[in-house]
């Protein structure tokens, strides 16, 4: 439709349909086609909703370094835009990375997350 948001969107779902198929390789490229468009046009505001799907698609394609990177992109723009429950999936996410190498601070953003999540339904 020449609406670049609309394109970044479809090729954001499209690598999460590919990584449930296993092809992790053309979901990163999906993923990664979707952020170029976004840095393009200077949109966090549009980032916030696609930081966790990519960084779930770097976590089970074997990249967690890469995963943390994003997730704590997340967790440091979610307040900013005032997107409390992606700050809260930002916090699930990094503790899904670390669990296996430090579950103490996967232990932390669980909790973290939950706090968030308890805050949101109070406040709803």
């Amino acid at each position: 439709d020449g609406h670049t948001h609309n394109e970044a969107w479809a090729l954001n779902c499209l690598g999460v349909a590919l990584r449930h198929m296993g092809r992790y390789d053309e979901a990163l490229a999906s993923h990664e086609q979707a952020f170029t468009l976004l840095e393009e046009l200077f949109e966090d505001h549009w980032k916030i909703h696609f930081l966790d799907s990519y960084a779930e698609t770097c976590r089970q394609a074997g990249l967690p370094d890469r995963a943390l990177q994003l997730h704590r992109q997340a967790l440091d723009l979610a307040p900013r835009l005032g997107y409390r429950q992606k700050e809260a999936l930002a916090h699930e996410g990094i503790a899904a990375v670390l669990e296996a190498t430090d579950p103490e601070a996967a232990a932390e953003h669980r909790k973290a997350a939950r706090e968030i999540l308890g805050e949101v339904a109070v406040g709803a």
